[in-house]
Parts: C-alpha cells; structure tokens; sequence
C-alpha cells in the first residue's frame, strides 16, 4: 500500500478538515525555518508540516515571525499554530504538544540536556486541534 493510499485511509476515519491551518514559526532559523530565493517560507520545518499536510489532506500556510513575537500569534488568533524547536513546557494559555520529532547536540547526545523537540503549540481551548496534529504525525510513523 503507498504512503498516500494509507494516509488517506487513516485520516478518512479521523475526518480531515477543508479550513487550512496558519502555522507560525521563526524565521532566520536555518535550516528549520527562513525564507528561500523566491521569497516562500522553506526549511526542515516546512517540509514536516507539508508531509502532515499531505497525510491528512489539512491545508497549511506558512509565516515566519520574529522569535520574540511567536507566542502572541498564537494568543491573539493570527495563527492556528506555533511550531519550532521548543522544551517541554506550560503555559496557562497555551497547549504543547509531545515532540513531533527529536534532535540531538553535541556533546550531550542521548541525554536529556541534548535532547531538543519539534514541537506544537496552540492556545488552550483548541485541544481538538492538538489532537488532530497528533493524529497526523502519528500516522506519519505507522
């Protein structure tokens, strides 16, 4: 069975969505997330969240935000969701999500200090949308 086939068979069943999802994230964060020669947000970032998109048949757009200013996107709805390399944390306005996937660093690979996650951030009362995010990604890697 192809990639697509079994992506759409997963996500049938979970019930995809038609609204596209804004998705914010550091810009300047090479190879993460920074903006390419023909002016369009690229990076590994974009590359997972084109790959979710994909899977689930959900529609993503991109923007890319100063570091400073992630947060409030997320606070004062201009985008659906936040995604960089962040810690585990809380928030009493936000919602992260379990690691999307893990990077390591020198030289304290394979420890906790050395262990950094691609995660989802989105606000409090959306636990839907976290759970469709989960669902995404866990159906990348079945």
């Amino acid at each position: 069975m192809s990639f697509a086939v079994f992506c759409a068979l997963i996500w049938s069943v979970a019930g995809a969505h038609d609204l596209p999802l804004t998705l914010v994230m550091r810009q300047h964060h090479e190879p993460f997330s920074y903006t390419g020669i023909h002016g369009q947000p690229v990076g590994l970032l974009v590359d997972l969240w084109r790959l979710w998109a994909e899977c689930t048949g959900r529609s993503v757009r991109f923007v890319l935000a100063e570091g400073n200013d992630l947060e409030n996107w997320i606070l004062d709805g201009r985008a659906d969701v936040w995604t960089g390399i962040l810690p585990p944390g809380t928030h009493p306005k936000l919602l992260f999500s379990e690691p999307l996937m893990m990077l390591f660093r020198p030289p304290l690979v394979g420890t906790p200090e050395g262990a950094l996650g691609i995660r989802a951030v989105v606000r409090s009362d959306r636990t839907q949308l976290l759970a469709e995010i989960n669902r995404g990604f866990q159906a990348l890697t079945l």
